[in-house]
């Protein structure tokens, strides 16, 4: 059809092709600025545009008639309706894409208008789609009729306003002139929160994790019946059926069937988020075993490709496809080297999770081999998701701060944008406690379980132990030419805690909590700190990783590579942020030289056991075992870039040239000396903390009981000298303190000890009793004797008292302390007196918080120390209280030993033994006979007999083991209901 034709078809249906269901409204046509343009009357397209006439009625029944008569009037009709849609269809793609052009580069600075949408703009692409004029609006039609010509709404319908509307608009634009600078500045803030949220979102696609779940919906509408009221509609061009006769046409036409897709937005959990981030942080360290088995492959595939056609290769070929095959190696041992860990670059013991250099690419193009290994990049994007939704995600935003933040965006974005718009208003929602939660379960892990999980190892992988004999000749160390692959998940872990450790420490600092970022630094120290006096070294590896502390210590740009490079003067170095913190903290003492002595005492204590620990890692350098040998050179590698920074001038002031205990000995003995001088006397609060943790890590360094416990002894003395009647003695406060001191080193050195011990034993048997009785508890009557001393009035002290009981997880001592204080506490807490008041009420909560640690009974053979050894180190590191289970039956005892207290009743004993033991017959308790059969609900491989048996010795102590204890249980809870409905 030409274009003739096309206009005749036009005028003869007398439709108005228009984009819009609804006119623009004038309140939306006033915020706009008038796009009037002088043009001249006399033109056809300076008319007026017209208004929609009113909905086309239903065919009369002379057209149905005549349709159904004449096969050449009804191709017709479908002729023209396939090219009208073809027209709309066209210009409707032309007017969405040069509109789009003029709202993003509009021309001279001059406000584009926007016509509002209608909702059947907003709705979804139905079947009939326009993907050929979308995907190339400028390709031409079969006709060479060319799409290259600037489409406007004038140019299609004229003025889209009359000139009384024109006349408003302007009136209003005039009087909106004066803009309110507030609404810009929230515009403005909101912009910056978006972008940094869409950049988020960018982050979190690059490492596979989704805030949300989509969930389509599709629903299909069945068609409708209408009857004597249709649309015709024909068929496309190249419809086979076209033009083709037929007899009957059908009077009822059937409207096409409608498809909505509905798609609904489900938020992920916090938890889920947080563990695919940090899932996706260790599949990116590990992408040296996706390259490997890649090449495994690909190697595997070429040699099936060589000859399998079956016919004869001549020497050409073969020549070329071993070529091809040996390029083909290289390449892929060039990759692998690249991307294993500690392997950055092609440089051996190198973290990967670093970046080479600040300017390194941070393009995730992975179709070539970049420097930058996969680990660093998420690792950076990992820290900026952190940041900026723990910042811009904050549960201080209200609902509508918050939809304020999309509001002005998704009403001028196109279907993709504000598609990602609603996925970062629903997803993003107070976001900020996965950081939160990060950080907290990383400070954990960092301060405490690390060095528990190193520690618990050494009896599990004895390829960790290093042997005398196994020391290499030569004064250096052998090279390393490549890691063994037995290292590859040891080396995988410590790549993943330098991620951690940095991503922690990162946090905090760019938060300014510098006092959260120093006390993991500390927090690492103490926990990993290597006692030489209970453990058996250079034999084990010290728990204490210089990678990790490199992460802890180094800067937020922090690039390895260069420090293992270049060399750093000392008069070039510039002290970094541990130690100026360190001086900040104490920078209220008022005299100069007390306070450099202080932080010089600090510092030099924290730097004993890093270089106590560097001095193992030397000794364990030349073991004959490469696994030993190469992560020892790794820590090595990574105290040398810790001296080569700009911050380590601290750590230079210790040295120790090899590992010697009696050096260090010495060292730390003198160390100890001062600060126990200084904690002792009667000083300031801030100084009992520094003398404290100085004090910490001599002990623990050290490995040295019989110190703690003089340590201990010398502030009890102190204690009977000036007791407190009134809880408002400072001297009192000082020396509880050294108690918690000492009872916290104090059990960290006794399960150190132990698993030492059973580690010595480990080849010999499996069970330690013999080693458990050499194990003596040493603070558990010093704690008594304290008690004994408390005044049940001095809050201060019940409160240390508390927290030694926890620390040792001690049930029975807690619960003397409760009877003895918990009275008076009452009293105290609700009296009139404030001071009284506010010092009762810490502790109260003390009392709280220790009651909400679980508490268990212990049933434990007297003959099996070695037991009660593995379970209370269990229990003291999960803060778990223990109370020996069994209780006292038909004897008169008053207190705590009235409820439990005893150990478990033995079966190698007599009967006449176990009657003195319980003071009546055992046949009031157990039965002499029993049916095995009835354990079967518990015990597969019991007995599926019912016959009655004789209860032996064994089968009646233990059965009166958990009797004893049960009455102890229901003993407790009678006495405190008792004195609970006394008291009221």
């Amino acid at each position: 059809m030409d274009q003739n034709q096309s206009r005749e078809g036009d005028a003869f249906i007398g439709l108005d092709i228009d984009l819009q269901d609804e006119k623009p409204s004038a309140a939306h046509t006033s915020n706009t600025q008038s796009r009037k343009r002088s043009r001249s009357r006399s033109t056809p397209t300076a008319a007026k545009r017209p208004r929609r006439p009113p909905p086309t009625p239903a065919p009369p029944a002379a057209l149905v008639s005549l349709i159904q008569g004449n096969v050449a009037v009804l191709n017709y009709f479908k002729s023209l309706q396939a090219n009208l849609d073809y027209d709309v269809d066209k210009w409707k793609a032309e007017a969405q894409r040069w509109k789009k052009i003029a709202q993003d580069k509009p021309s001279n600075g001059k406000q584009i208008h926007k016509t509002k949408k209608s909702p059947i703009s907003l709705r979804v692409k139905t079947e009939r789609s326009l993907s050929n004029n979308e995907s190339n609006p400028l390709k031409e039609d079969k006709d060479g009729d060319s799409n290259n010509i600037p489409i406007t709404d004038e140019a299609l319908f004229g003025e889209s306003d009359d000139s009384d509307d024109q006349s408003n608009c302007n009136t209003e634009m005039h009087a909106n002139v004066k803009v309110d600078q507030g609404n810009i500045s929230d515009n403005k803030r909101a912009s910056t929160v978006l972008d940094k949220l869409k950049e988020a979102k960018q982050c979190l696609d690059s490492l596979g994790v989704s805030l949300v779940e989509m969930e389509v919906k599709t629903t299909i509408k069945p068609a409708v019946e209408l009857a004597d009221n249709c649309v015709i509609k024909g068929c496309p061009e190249n419809d086979d059926d076209c033009g083709k006769s037929t007899d009957t046409v059908p009077s009822t036409l059937q409207q096409i069937q409608t498809t909505t897709i509905e798609r609904i937005l489900h938020r992920q959990s916090d938890e889920k988020v947080a563990g695919e981030i940090m899932a996706s942080l260790k599949a990116l360290i590990k992408t040296y075993s996706c390259i490997s088995e890649s090449h495994a492959t690909t190697s595997k595939h070429i040699d099936n490709e060589a000859f399998q056609d079956g016919t004869e290769h001549n020497i050409d070929n073969h020549v070329k496809y071993e070529k091809t095959n040996s390029d083909t190696k290289v390449v892929w041992t060039q990759m692998m080297r690249q991307y294993h860990p500690f392997c950055q670059s092609g440089q051996f013991h190198m973290p990967t999770v670093y970046m080479p250099n600040q300017n390194a690419s941070l393009q995730d193009d992975v179709t070539e081999i970049l420097p930058v290994h996969p680990a660093a990049i998420g690792l950076n994007h990992i820290i900026k998701i952190l940041t900026i939704i723990g910042m811009s995600c904050n549960d201080a935003l209200s609902d509508s701060e918050w939809d304020a933040i999309f509001q002005n965006e998704i009403g001028v974005a196109d279907s993709s944008d504000k598609e990602l718009l609603l996925v970062l208003k629903v997803g993003m929602r107070n976001r900020c406690r996965i950081t939160n939660r990060v950080m907290s379960t990383l400070n954990v892990e960092i301060t405490r379980n690390w060095a528990l999980a190193d520690r618990i190892s050494y009896l599990t992988e004895p390829s960790l132990l290093f042997h005398a004999s196994d020391v290499i000749d030569g004064n250096e160390p052998e090279p390393t030419k490549a890691y063994p692959p037995k290292l590859y998940n040891r080396l995988v872990s410590l790549e993943e805690r330098i991620a951690h450790a940095r991503i922690a420490s990162v946090l905090y600092r760019q938060r300014d909590d510098w006092q959260k970022a120093a006390e993991l630094v500390l927090g690492y120290v103490l926990s990993c700190a290597p006692s030489i006096g209970v453990e058996d070294y250079p034999k084990l590896p010290p728990a204490l990783s210089l990678c990790v502390l490199e992460a802890l210590l180094s800067r937020e740009i922090h690039c390895a590579l260069d420090y293992q490079k270049s060399t750093i003067q000392d008069e070039d170095r510039v002290e970094g942020w541990f130690p100026q913190y360190i001086h900040f903290l104490i920078s209220g003492c008022d005299d100069l030289e007390s306070k450099s002595e202080k932080v010089s005492m600090l510092l030099e204590a924290i730097a004993y056991p890093i270089h106590t620990s560097v001095s193992i890692w030397k000794e364990r350098s030349f073991c004959s075992d490469p696994r030993i040998r190469d992560v020892a050179m790794i820590e090595l590698a990574a105290f040398q870039r810790i001296r080569q920074s700009a911050d380590a001038q601290w750590i230079d002031k210790i040295n120790v040239d090899r590992f010697d205990a009696d050096v260090i000995t010495k060292v730390c003995s003198n160390a100890l000396n001062s600060a126990k001088d200084l904690l002792i006397a009667k000083t300031n609060y801030l100084d009992n903390v520094f003398s404290g943790i100085v004090c910490a890590l001599s002990l623990l360094t050290l490995g040295d009981i019989d110190k703690v416990m003089s340590l201990c002894k010398d502030g009890m003395v102190s204690l009977g000298d000036h007791p407190s009647k009134d809880g408002k003695s400072s001297q009192l406060a000082t020396n509880m303190s050294i108690m918690t001191l000492c009872c916290s080193v104090y059990v960290s050195l006794v399960f150190r000890k132990w698993d030492a011990l059973k580690l010595r034993n480990r080849e010999g048997s499996s069970r330690h009793t013999a080693a458990a009785f050499t194990m003596e508890d040493r603070f558990t009557p010093i704690l008594q004797s304290s008690i004994s001393l408390m005044n049940p009035m001095d809050w201060g002290c019940v409160d240390t008292l508390l927290r030694c009981c926890v620390l040792i997880g001690d049930g029975r001592n807690l619960l003397q302390i409760a009877n003895d204080a918990l009275p008076s506490l009452m009293k105290a807490t609700l009296g009139s007196n404030q001071s009284a008041q506010s010092t009762a009420s810490r502790t109260m909560t003390t009392f709280v918080d220790v009651g909400e640690l679980p508490t268990v009974r212990l049933i434990n053979l007297k003959r099996r120390p070695d037991r009660l050894l593995d379970f209370m180190s269990i229990a003291s590191r999960e803060q778990v209280i223990v109370i020996k289970g069994p209780s006292a039956i038909n004897k008169q005892c008053n207190g705590p030993e009235e409820y439990a207290g005893h150990y478990a009743f033995d079966g190698n004993c007599t009967l006449d033994e176990l009657k003195a033991q319980l003071g009546s017959d055992i046949s009031e308790y157990v039965t002499a006979d029993w049916r095995p059969g009835d354990l079967r609900a518990f015990d597969r491989k019991a007995r599926k007999t019912n016959d009655l048996v004789q209860s032996s010795m064994t089968e009646k102590c233990c059965a009166m083991s958990h009797i004893a204890s049960w009455i102890g249980v229901k003993s407790s809870l009678s006495e405190f209901s008792s004195s609970s409905g006394a008291e009221g």
